[in-house]
């Protein structure tokens, strides 16, 4: 397919012919071949494309052609719902065009996305429905709509979940609106389509249902290949799906959903109630307000929980009799669907202890603040890995499966990446790799060092793909065989001359005190003013840009907004339109936000994004890393490290006219070993840690040079 591919994304070919803007890159076509290659021999393909680079039109090309060879069906899954809106919206149909090719495409959403005739219905007759406009409004909605998918409302509605549907309340064909029912209408548009969009969540949960039943009922139809985008997200997504999470108002949203069967006895319902608060006591008095369960003293676990569910159990035979015996048909809906959700819900509590039973999972709880007032306690049992789950439940069934992000290579390879989805075979006893070694002469950072592998697909060998550790330490210095095709394609884009890195010395290491903050607060509002506002500054903690929110509002001349004060879409927006303003965020602004030309000019780091040490899923995998022998800090918190950094790093250019400087506020990129590997991650762009140089950046260009590239962005 190579000399195929080649002529698809040409000067002339479909694409430049019939894409607005679309220009050749050979980083595009050799992604491209890497994932077809992938399609053709069956293999698992990790793949890494730098801003600029096109990877959406690199994987769809190549999997048209090979879906209209074989007749077959493909999965593209994402994360956010705004890339699945982009390839469902925008992409997919054009490069459907531009190839005119006959395959047919849909989206498929999880269930809670659609409104559920049933459960409306239910509603209705509620009280807290009488008279209620948005409620009136909603089936309005319900009777005009095609698709009663949530995402076509122009209104909130916080009673949705109500009214959506629920594995636990749909009686599937039995049920009197089956016929219409939206959420089975989506399944069957899906089954119609070659190709299928849909997210990281609705996939794993698919494949969770089919490791707990295989041969069961499943949420996909059955596909042949499947595209991973974002997949840096996957392994979060997946650990999270194969775990548990039992969250504290679980137990009183279902009492209070019984408490609308007048059969049942209200003192019975606040006993059930009263239990399960003694249960979660201990965790929501904690000390800290997350750690591991044995840590908190809880003597009657054990007890409590069995109580719990003993009472849950017994609620769910009381629902049983009552809908077997009324004689109202929504009476007996209802009945049968909160039975179903009390047997799940005791099933599932019953998987806590204090004490994990077995050495695959570790058990913590965190406690969170609530908008509206009062703390969510969750207990969660969380796996060490996810790679036997996608072996067993994934890789067993299909072999075409490619893994693509603009951030998932560390240390220029995949070695981590590979190891935490099952890719790779257990070491062998060579030599070790090469180790990170400190830097001498401090100046060396001020010269850009290129990616190692910055636009190429690595080449296979017999038994997979050789790879070095991703850092000092990893593998127990040992190397590993990758079982999968990688392809590493750098950015099209002119670093060089549009970017600019600087790195503060006088700073010093970042100190968790008032005299730091103040300090590197300064240094902040300095560089916005060179920048003339048009800046993102992206922080580590909320507690930090808290503090900063109340000192810049009071000392900047540009407007700012921060995170928390609107919907982050609506805080890019607005950013947007000033044009000269200045947007704080944490850890959601790091990735996924695209702004384009002159109104972001800054991007400011206050420090290494390093994972939070005290956090309990961090302290557990590097325990179980230290007690294999491992490197913790070079295994999991330096990759987590590096791939953080690439994501912040990239929010600053997004088309090739695009200009400006990253500011990494952290001078421990100059005093420490690691700091040289982190920097060589980076884009290759000029280094300083001279405020002038930054100053310098910002001065105009006389519009008359021929030469001159835009000033800002």
């Amino acid at each position: 397919m190579s000399g195929s591919l080649t002529r698809v994304f040409g000067k002339n070919g479909p694409l430049a012919k019939r894409l607005p803007g679309f220009a050749p890159r050979a980083e595009q076509t050799a992604l491209a071949e890497a994932i077809a290659t992938g399609l053709s021999e069956s293999r698992p393909c990790l793949a890494e494309a730098g801003t600029g680079v096109g990877k959406s039109l690199a994987y769809l090309v190549p999997l048209l052609r090979w879906l209209e060879k074989t007749d077959g069906r493909a999965v593209i899954s994402t994360h956010t719902l705004g890339l699945q809106g982009q390839l469902i919206e925008r992409d997919i149909p054009a490069v459907l065009a531009a190839l005119e090719s006959p395959i047919e495409a849909g989206v498929l959403k999880g269930r809670q996305n659609f409104l559920c005739w049933q459960e409306l219905e239910i509603a209705s007759t509620e009280l807290w429905t009488f008279g209620d406009p948005v409620f009136k409004n909603i089936q309005r909605w319900a009777n005009e709509s095609d698709s009663g998918d949530v995402a076509e409302l122009d209104f909130s509605y916080p009673g949705w979940s109500d009214i959506a549907a629920h594995p636990d309340t749909c009686r599937h064909r039995e049920c009197r609106h089956y016929d219409k029912c939206f959420y089975y209408k989506a399944r069957r548009n899906a089954e119609k389509c070659q190709l299928l969009v849909v997210n990281h969540a609705l996939f794993f949960a698919d494949l969770r249902l089919q490791r707990q039943a295989p041969g069961g009922p499943t949420l996909i139809p059955t596909y042949d290949a499947v595209v991973f985008d974002e997949a840096h997200h996957v392994d979060d997504v997946a650990t999270r799906a194969f775990g548990l999470e039992w969250g504290s108002r679980r137990v009183p949203i279902l009492l209070a959903r019984c408490k609308r069967l007048p059969q049942l006895k209200s003192q019975h319902l606040a006993a059930i109630e009263a239990i399960h608060q003694r249960l979660l006591d201990p965790y929501l008095g904690a000390a800290k307000y997350e750690g591991f369960m044995h840590e908190v003293e809880a003597p009657q676990f054990r007890e409590l929980r069995d109580a719990v569910c003993t009472a849950l159990d017994a609620l769910a035979k009381d629902l049983v009799n009552i809908a077997e015996t009324t004689t109202k048909t929504q009476e007996k809906e209802k009945a049968v669907g909160l039975a179903k959700t009390a047997t799940r819900l005791s099933t599932e509590l019953s998987a806590f202890h204090t004490e994990p039973q077995d050495d695959s999972y570790f058990l913590w709880y965190h406690n969170r603040q609530l908008r509206g007032g009062g703390i969510l306690t969750t207990l969660v049992r969380t796996p060490y890995e996810i790679a036997p789950a996608l072996e067993e439940s994934l890789y067993s069934r299909i072999e075409r499966v490619s893994f693509v992000s603009a951030t998932l290579a560390t240390g220029g390879g995949f070695e981590s990446a590979a190891k935490r989805l099952g890719l790779v075979s257990a070491p062998s006893p060579v030599a070790p790799t090469e180790q990170v070694k400190p830097v001498d002469d401090e100046d060396d950072f001020l010269t850009p060092t290129p990616l190692a592998s910055s636009s190429h697909p690595l080449r296979p060998d017999e038994g997979g793909f050789q790879a070095k550790g991703v850092a000092s330490g990893a593998s127990g210095g040992m190397p590993v065989t990758i079982h999968a095709l990688q392809s590493i394609q750098g950015s099209p884009f002119d670093y060089e001359r549009n970017g600019l890195l600087y790195v503060p010395r006088h700073l010093g290491p970042p100190a968790s005190t008032d005299e730091y903050a103040d300090r590197m607060l300064l240094e902040v509002q300095a560089l916005i003013s060179l920048a003339k506002g048009r800046t993102f500054v992206l922080f580590t903690s909320h507690r930090m840009l808290t503090v900063a929110k109340e000192q810049l509002k009071a000392s900047l001349g540009y407007p700012v907004f921060a995170q928390g004060e609107a919907p982050n879409a609506r805080l890019v927006e607005s950013f947007t339109q000033a044009g000269n303003g200045v947007l704080l965020g944490t850890s959601s602004f790091w990735e996924g936000v695209d702004v384009p030309g002159e109104a972001l000019s800054l991007v400011i780091m206050d420090k290494l994004p390093f994972p939070t040490p005290d956090s309990p899923p961090l302290r557990a995998r590097e325990e179980r890393i230290k007690k294999s022998g491992g490197d913790a800090f070079n295994e999991f918190s330096m990759p987590v490290t590096e791939l953080r950094l690439k994501q912040g790093f990239g929010r600053l250019l997004r088309t090739t006219t695009d200009r400006g400087v990253v500011a990494i506020l952290d001078a421990r990129l100059w005093s420490k070993a690691y700091g040289r590997k982190l920097l060589d991650a980076l884009p290759p762009c000029p280094r300083t840690d001279q405020i002038s140089a930054v100053a310098q950046f910002f001065v105009p260009v006389p519009s008359d040079s021929a030469s001159a590239a835009p000033t800002g962005k």
